[in-house]
């Protein structure tokens, strides 16, 4: 199994503290993790910190860019996410997918990944009824669960054209996004999927 964290950029003190925090307790699960980032100076320090643990920096991102919630900045860092995540299922590795800045109270990964029988385990927003929180999810790499990857990664591709020279802090309607695309998915039950 692999945790796959979204890291977004070393940009102030505090969450810098947020991805420490996290890391040191992620050091006892034993879990594989990869860190994606949108910068190398952001990797370097990372790998500096954590030499066993996976840092990728997507390349073509500036990390100097918009990357607020609805941003073209922020929905291309989501449409690479996603293609990333296409490939890891596509070479079957079981994936937890969070954002560094969630809250732990214990270690979710046994309780997630005794669910065999399922594709995907979503968690809704819970102030947005019908929309499946981006930044927790746990995949299985079935059938089902790389049909409705490869789903969204088509959508988000159609997406990614139509935003391309659009500058990083335009900003982009919230209907347009990696989040609502997987929400209309898991809605409709794209691909058959066990949730």
């Amino acid at each position: 199994m692999t945790c796959a964290l979204h890291f977004k950029d070393c940009i102030g003190k505090l969450f810098e503290k947020s991805v420490v925090n996290f890391m040191e307790y992620l050091e006892w699960t034993g879990a594989v993790v990869l860190l994606i980032t949108t910068d190398s100076e952001s990797k370097d320090h990372l790998n500096t910190l954590w030499p066993d643990v996976k840092v990728v920096a997507i390349s073509g991102m500036s990390s100097k860019g918009d990357q607020t919630y609805s941003h073209a900045g922020y929905v291309r860092l989501m449409i690479r996410r996603t293609q990333i995540l296409l490939k890891m299922l596509q070479n079957n590795i079981e994936i937890f997918l969070f954002e560094v800045d969630c809250l732990w109270i214990k270690n979710p990964v046994p309780t997630l990944a005794k669910n065999i029988g399922f594709d995907i385990l979503v968690n809704p927003v819970s102030n947005r009824p019908g929309i499946v929180a981006g930044g927790f999810i746990y995949m299985f790499p079935t059938r089902a669960t790389k049909y409705l990857w490869n789903e969204l990664n088509n959508k988000l591709s159609k997406l990614e054209q139509r935003i391309r020279n659009l500058p990083p802090g335009r900003g982009i309607s919230e209907g347009e996004n990696d989040q609502i695309y997987l929400s209309d998915l898991v809605k409709r039950r794209v691909g058959w999927f066990k949730m």
